[in-house]
């Protein structure tokens, strides 16, 4: 107690400049009180203990068991939160260091210091408020759980998202998180063109599959057919399932002829067919083999199956010709003859002037021109 005594005839009573208790401030206009949490010039955190007029302040340093004098301009007091242009920085935020460790903010002080308990490690450290960005809740397209890519076609989730466009990212596959620039990322968008999420897709290899994700840059996760594991693509080497383009040159109304039902008339309620190649369509091919059409594409492609054939093959969807129910007044059911005179049944015909025909005595079928035949 007379330690005390003398220490306060010393350094002078304590000062209430402010008319908020014990408290003076520093060079820089901060207030520094008594029972304040401080950090000193040299990252120390301390408690103050007394103030005085004159500028004096005794604290105990953290970890230390004896207190110790300092000029108030070598101490500054703890804040609510440090304001800065990319964002304010509080007692709690979640940060991340300009090393890309990430972290929480034990206290912010007036000064711009930062105390910050870093993941994984046990005790804290001192941090410039400039090398250190608190969490947002977006940075442009990013924002946390979003899912996303990375410059290298590495697809994952992001966890948490900083001020700085820095964002910590656990990728599909790794046991643990790392830090990008947002630069480096792309977020999961609903469609990229014509590739949604889920369309079936054909790559430039003719190789089909399904969108898994697709992605603001234009990248497309596919899991495509036949394969246990997707790959990244640029939408540009895609593309997606259509209804069908229409084939060149073969247009509604072309050639109605003559048909038993009137001349340029759908069998069943006057409207002509289109030739329009969609999914589930019977199609002849330009070597005349006929199939079965799976899927079309909207780069001309589509995928058949052909007669007699295990697997599917791809094809110019503008060089197939598609089944018809009539076409040139020749249907599928009627008997015709041949130039050679024989003669047969219509299996199927087809919009580019083709017919499947069943000739009588014989066990397969053979294509025939239209124009070879007669009804």
């Amino acid at each position: 107690m007379l330690i005390q005594i003398a220490l306060a005839a010393v350094l002078g009573a304590s000062a209430h400049a402010d008319n908020f208790g014990d408290c003076v401030r520093n060079n820089a206009g901060a207030r520094v009180c008594a029972g304040q949490r401080v950090v000193t010039t040299s990252n120390q955190l301390a408690t103050v203990r007394n103030v005085f007029n004159n500028g004096t302040i005794i604290v105990l340093r953290d970890g230390y068991s004896s207190t110790d004098q300092y000029s108030v301009d070598n101490l500054s007091p703890e804040v609510r939160c440090y304001a800065q242009p990319e964002g304010s920085i509080c007692k709690q935020s979640v940060v991340i260091t300009s090393s890309n460790q990430t972290g929480k903010a034990l206290y912010a002080f007036a000064n711009g210091k930062i105390q910050v308990l870093r993941d994984g490690y046990s005790s804290p450290d001192v941090y410039s408020a400039s090398n250190v960005s608190p969490e947002v809740q977006s940075y442009g397209e990013l924002y946390a759980q979003a899912r996303v890519i990375t410059s290298s076609n590495q697809t994952g989730t992001a966890l948490k998202v900083f001020a700085n466009g820095k964002t910590q990212v656990q990728r599909d596959g790794y046991s643990s998180p790392d830090v990008y620039s947002a630069s480096n990322l792309a977020a999961e968008v609903s469609n990229y063109g014509e590739i949604y999420k889920n369309a079936k897709v054909i790559t430039s290899s003719n190789q089909t599959g399904t969108a898994l994700e697709v992605f603001s840059n234009g990248k497309v996760k596919v899991q495509r057919d036949g394969y246990s594991s997707p790959d990244v693509y640029s939408a540009s080497n895609l593309s997606a399932q259509s209804r069908g383009p229409r084939n060149p040159g073969q247009g509604p109304g072309q050639g109605p002829g003559r048909h038993p039902r009137g001349p340029g008339r759908y069998p069943r309620d006057g409207r002509q067919e289109d030739t329009i190649i969609r999914k589930g369509d019977r199609v002849i091919t330009s070597s005349n083999q006929v199939g079965t059409v799976l899927l079309t594409f909207s780069n001309d492609k589509s995928q058949v199956q052909r007669d007699g054939y295990s697997s599917p093959d791809f094809y110019t969807t503008s060089s197939l010709g598609k089944g018809m129910q009539w076409f040139e007044g020749f249907a599928p059911g009627q008997k015709v003859i041949t130039t050679s005179n024989q003669t047969g049944t219509i299996r199927e015909v087809f919009s580019n002037g083709r017919a499947l025909v069943q000739r009588d005595g014989y066990s397969s079928p053979d294509v025939y021109s239209l124009s070879s035949l007669s009804n």
